[in-house]
């Protein structure tokens, strides 16, 4: 039985059904951007503490680490739903804006952190970031990653 005709025998109309992936998928867990935008906020707030300098004025010390997993268990959901989410017009922009920030965080900490393997794993694995290598032999360039023609 098609899930539409599933919804119709048991009585229930399809325009009272919020889902992620069209009727019978996931509901949403958040009906609005806002509602969204305020807990993705808190989840990064969550990673900073304010401390005051010498003369009084705060500023924020990053206590734990940004990361699409965090992210993730902050908005009560998996990974998989997190990407669902971005996928949805109404909410695409701003998932890809807080990940956007968590990406930020991360090259960031490249430059600064003792062993950057972590930052390079996800940044691997989570933005599409990749090492390249090219080789120079006798002035010509030897080809990776499918490129299909040599240049000067």
């Amino acid at each position: 039985m098609m899930i539409n005709q599933f919804v119709k025998s048991v009585g229930v109309k399809e325009s009272d059904i919020m889902t992620v992936a069209g009727v019978g998928g996931r509901p949403l867990k958040y009906e609005t951007v806002e509602k969204l935008q305020t807990a993705i906020d808190e989840y990064f707030d969550s990673c900073y503490i304010t401390e005051l300098d010498k003369e009084k004025k705060p500023y924020r010390v990053n206590v734990r680490p940004l990361t699409v997993s965090g992210l993730a268990v902050a908005l009560d959901m998996t990974r998989q739903m997190l990407v669902e989410y971005s996928s949805k017009d109404e909410f695409g922009d701003t998932i890809k804006k807080a990940k956007q920030i968590i990406e930020q965080w991360a090259e960031e900490n490249l430059v600064t952190a003792r062993n950057p393997a972590g930052q390079i794993f996800s940044l691997k694995n989570n933005y599409g970031w990749q090492d390249k290598q090219e080789i120079i032999l006798n002035d010509k360039r030897v080809l990776f990653e499918g490129e299909d023609k040599l240049e000067d």
